[in-house]
């Protein structure tokens, strides 16, 4: 799973989503077509890893893909059974905050069929709407 090396500290507060991007600054910088969130929302690190292994899974040898997001916020989270007071619990997670029209994923291949399978695939497995792009 993918988690940051350093953190300056070690527990976070969670904090707000934010205000979405203006649909005028949507750019690709790498590929040729993108995956865009519709909406805000939170990605965890297991769903980024596993969006990776769909996209290498499709592509293979044919494309390249690159991933525009990564999870450096911490979720912290204690037991169930444990009682009111005695502090913050342990980091149990790591998310992305997603904002309206931010670019996730960057796609390029040789065949169109690859490029919509893939992220037909990949949109499938988020917790929040997505819309494709092109340049």
């Amino acid at each position: 799973m993918k988690i940051p090396k350093q953190t300056k500290y070690k527990k976070w507060q969670k904090g707000r989503i934010g205000i979405p991007i203006e649909q005028n600054k949507i750019k690709l910088h790498f590929g040729t077509h993108g995956l865009i969130s519709s909406e805000n929302g939170i990605l965890k690190a297991n769903q980024i890893e596993t969006i990776k292994k769909t996209l290498s899974k499709i592509l293979k040898k044919n494309g390249q893909y690159w991933i525009r997001i990564f999870p450096h916020t911490p979720i912290c989270s204690r037991s169930k059974g444990s009682r009111m007071g005695k502090g913050k619990g342990s980091v149990s997670d790591w998310i992305y905050k997603v904002r309206v029209n931010q670019v996730l994923f960057e796609i390029t291949s040789n065949s169109n069929d690859n490029i919509i399978k893939s992220l037909s695939y990949c949109s499938g497995k988020l917790p929040l709407s997505t819309h494709t792009i092109d340049k």
